[in-house]
């Protein structure tokens, strides 16, 4: 049996809540028949009271193994090695509503153990529904559930009543201004976003600030002691940190603590692309007629960013020794000489850029020649000197009605 007194369980919830303030929590719906839950270290869970009225309902948390498994009448919440992955330095929290409308959060070694080695974490509503789950304790004088809860009464309503009331955040009429959070780069690369500038948060002076970054079903925790009340900047997300969120939109919150006093959450997002467009396949050596009009596209660069299309996003522009014969339009990627080529030439290279929204770049070298016209030839017979032949009449020799000749 792993239960506490008051004055220790008290000191627990009010460690548990301070550790609560710092974790990026996640409001646990409530749905029908039995739901898992995998914890994640740096995650506040909560059961919102809000969904079900706790006055008309019984509630009991039980310790199974590693796993934390909350019975709500024929609804059943198990949080996943909850023991396991929460209990070293509370890294993650589950917290339950209380009957007066607060909230219990679940720490280690605050239990009874039941005959059946059921553990007993937490409980309200009818005695019936822990009575069910076991005949009596296990205790070494086998005493009934009924004898360790009347010897124990006090941590039993210890265990209802030092529940921290935190249904909203605020303690009476004090309210906290709403962190406001500022990006410098919506669409950002890899460097933009870990400018020192890229994110800053302007709060309440002297509130702690938690600044959580969430993508890809990952999140990133940044932390401000004591805010300026102007804009801070919150610390660069490092290479590993950047990896975990991946490429994509990533989105930001910010809570602000002040004398036990919570925000509502600021919120952020900015766009991290660290992929580069991609050129289409296409020939890269181009033949162009001499004195072609300078209207005449030459060549029609396409590239394509993150599953867009062709040109999508993407701005064009040219480099290189011959960059000043040509002109590109920008969005198109559409190529053209600057002036009227009047002799046939060979490699007038220039490397083409393509530029994403987040500045990520790609080029390609294209190679044009200027080449003579193509004619046409008419193929024949040279002419034979018939002088010194004679010519005489035949008559009519292949019937077509006519005279015929003969010359020799």
């Amino acid at each position: 049996m792993q239960i506490k007194t008051q004055k220790q369980i008290t000191i627990l919830q009010n460690k548990a809540q301070k550790v609560a303030d710092q974790l990026n929590k996640e409001i646990v719906a409530v749905a029908k028949g039995i739901q898992h839950i995998q914890v994640q270290a740096g995650m506040a869970y909560q059961l919102s009271a809000k969904e079900f009225d706790v006055k008309k309902l019984n509630l009991i948390a039980k310790k199974n193994g590693n796993d934390l498994e909350v019975a709500l009448e024929e609804n059943v919440i198990i949080f996943d090695n909850y023991f396991a992955v929460c209990e070293t330095g509370l890294s993650c929290l589950v917290s339950l509503p209380t009957e007066d409308g607060g909230l219990y959060h679940i720490v280690a070694n605050t239990f009874f153990t039941l005959e059946d080695g059921t553990q007993v974490v937490y409980f309200y509503g009818e005695q019936s529904i822990v009575t069910t789950e076991s005949s009596a304790v296990s205790a070494n004088n086998n005493q009934s559930f009924k004898d360790i809860i009347t010897s124990n009464i006090e941590i039993v309503v210890a265990v209802v009543a030092v529940a921290i009331i935190a249904s909203n955040g605020n303690d009476g009429n004090k309210t906290l201004e709403q962190p406001i959070i500022q990006v410098t780069e919506v669409n950002a690369t890899k460097n933009e976003a870990q400018d020192e500038n890229q994110i800053t948060v302007k709060a309440e002076p002297g509130s702690k600030i938690t600044i959580t970054f969430s993508a890809n079903e990952k999140t990133v925790t940044k932390i401000i002691e004591s805010a300026s009340g102007n804009y801070d900047k919150v610390s660069v997300l490092t290479v590993d940190e950047l990896n975990t969120l991946g490429d994509g939109s990533i989105s930001i919150s910010a809570v602000a603590v002040k004398d036990g006093v919570i925000s509502s959450t600021g919120t952020g997002s900015f766009t991290l692309d660290t992929v580069a467009p991609i050129f289409d396949q296409q020939p890269t050596t181009i033949n162009t007629n001499i004195s072609t009009p300078i209207t005449t596209t030459i060549y029609d660069a396409q590239a394509t960013d993150q599953n867009g299309n062709a040109d999508e996003g993407i701005t064009y522009s040219i480099k290189g020794t011959n960059a000043n014969k040509f002109e590109i339009t920008a969005d198109t990627g559409k190529v053209t000489y600057k002036e009227i080529q009047t002799s046939v030439h060979s490699n007038d290279t220039v490397t083409i850029i393509a530029t994403d929204t987040a500045g990520n770049t790609t080029e390609q070298i294209v190679t044009v020649s200027v080449v003579p016209p193509q004619g046409f030839v008419i193929n024949g017979e040279n002419a034979e000197d018939v002088s010194g032949h004679s010519v005489s009449s035949a008559g009519d020799v292949n019937g077509d009605g006519l005279d015929d000749l003969i010359i020799g």
